[in-house]
């Protein structure tokens, strides 16, 4: 009767869960899992895309800030 237990597909969901992921890891050839999820996991590279993004965010931002700066200081200088 251990259909009855719940334990039992408990550890069924587990075990077929860590195939599933096992499979896929070695079907995708995935060497380094840096993030898994939104885990940052010990030693993880964080994916170029979004390294790019945020030094694309900081440069759009300081060209903005600078450009604002320039400006205020034009205005009170012709003033």
């Amino acid at each position: 009767m251990t259909e009855h237990n719940p334990s039992f597909w408990r550890e069924v969901a587990n075990k077929s869960r860590a195939n599933a992921v096992e499979h896929y890891r070695h079907a995708h050839k995935v060497e380094n899992w840096g993030m898994t999820g939104t885990r940052l996991e010990k030693g993880a590279k964080l994916p170029f895309a979004m390294v790019a993004g945020m030094l694309l965010g900081a440069t759009s931002g300081a060209v903005l800030f600078i450009s604002g700066l320039t400006r205020i200081v034009a205005d009170r200088t012709k003033a």
